[in-house]
């Protein structure tokens, strides 16, 4: 893995253009170059995952969905969605989380590394090239058969390193802290959110 490689899971945060411009091309070409329909919910749900500034759950997501639609909506119609648009490569699942981001480059298979910001909650990706391989090779040698390679890493993402926002760090050096940290502390959840 090259760090050329990596990348933002979406532009997330990039104001001087709409992140979902890049995407809908790319969205409109995969469904046109597999007879697929883009229709107004798959359309919605991409949308509000493109312009979201984090990974999102299906709930996140229904209601964000559901918000700009009249007509009733249900989980099960989201997930259905996440499925379609994750055969097509244009959305990844993030296991630890349960949540679901756009890929940045839909023409790598299967999942990418992801890298987790715990902080702030943004994701970026990468390929799992000889990564990949190297865990097939160590499957193979066990003979164990893999059905999915997932790889996520958690850590700060450039602008919270550079902002000393490590949550982990500052609750661990903590003397007045006792006992373990609660697992909403390493997603970031009730800290400081930024970006």
């Amino acid at each position: 893995m090259r760090p050329s490689s990596l990348k933002p899971a979406s532009t997330h945060g990039d104001k001087s253009a709409s992140p979902f411009n890049g995407v809908l091309a790319t969205a409109k070409s995969l469904c046109d170059e597999r007879n697929k329909r883009l229709t107004r919910l798959r359309f919605a749900a991409l949308k509000a995952l493109a312009e979201s500034d984090h990974p999102l759950t299906a709930y996140n997501l229904l209601e964000r969905v559901r918000s700009t639609r009249k007509r009733r909506l249900d989980a099960a119609s989201i997930y259905r969605v996440l499925n379609f648009w994750m055969a097509l490569g244009l959305v990844t699942r993030i296991a630890s989380r349960n949540a679901y981001v756009i890929k940045a480059d839909p023409t790598i298979s299967g999942n990418p590394v992801m890298f987790l910001c715990a902080s702030c909650n943004k994701s970026a990706t990468a390929d799992v090239g000889q990564i990949a391989k190297s865990i097939e090779r160590d499957a193979a040698l066990l003979g164990f058969r893999l059905q999915t390679i997932t790889v996520e890493c958690s850590g700060l993402c450039p602008s919270c390193a550079e902002h000393g926002e490590d949550l982990l760090a500052e609750r661990a050096n903590d003397k007045a802290v006792s006992g373990p940290l609660a697992p909403s502390a390493a997603r970031g959840v009730g800290g400081r959110r930024f970006g």
